[in-house]
């Protein structure tokens, strides 16, 4: 293997994706809603406290939209923020929310069923998703 060879290859090997990361999004989301460390107390409200809220026949929740920068400049304060958060959530569901509301069903998204295709988690709103598996689990224990 000569110079040149060995020179592309260790560029192939270093080679990071560039795109929407966890980071990102989470950086993203704090700034457009103006979050401050109450978000993470949010985050440890009881489980499926969005979920069990009555349910209003067809209402569907629309995907926000929100840009993701791929280079974010933000405060400190943000940063430590968005780490929290990150930290606090654990799942890789959290790099396609869009809104606090996702961040937070994100994790139990995640528990409910951790192999959702990126398209469905990238074009449907979480709390749509989180129905729809919560639904097949009762539908399953039904028909046992």
């Amino acid at each position: 293997m000569n110079l040149l060879d060995k020179i592309k290859k260790a560029r192939e090997k270093g080679k990071a994706s560039i795109g929407v990361n966890s980071l990102n999004t989470v950086i993203a989301i704090i700034e457009a809603y103006s979050l401050d460390s109450n978000f993470l107390r949010f985050l440890d409200a009881s489980p499926y406290l969005i979920v069990e809220r009555k349910n209003t026949g067809s209402r569907f929740t629309r995907k926000p939209d929100l840009r993701i920068p791929i280079f974010p400049l933000t405060s400190r304060r943000n940063y430590l923020l968005a780490k929290q958060v990150i930290e606090a959530i654990g799942n890789p569901y959290i790099r396609f929310s869009r809104a606090p509301e996702e961040v937070y069903l994100s994790k139990f998204l995640y528990r409910e069923n951790p192999s959702i295709s990126h398209d469905e988690l990238r074009n449907y709103h979480f709390e749509i998703l989180l129905r729809r598996e919560i639904d097949k689990k009762k539908s399953k224990n039904r028909f046992q």
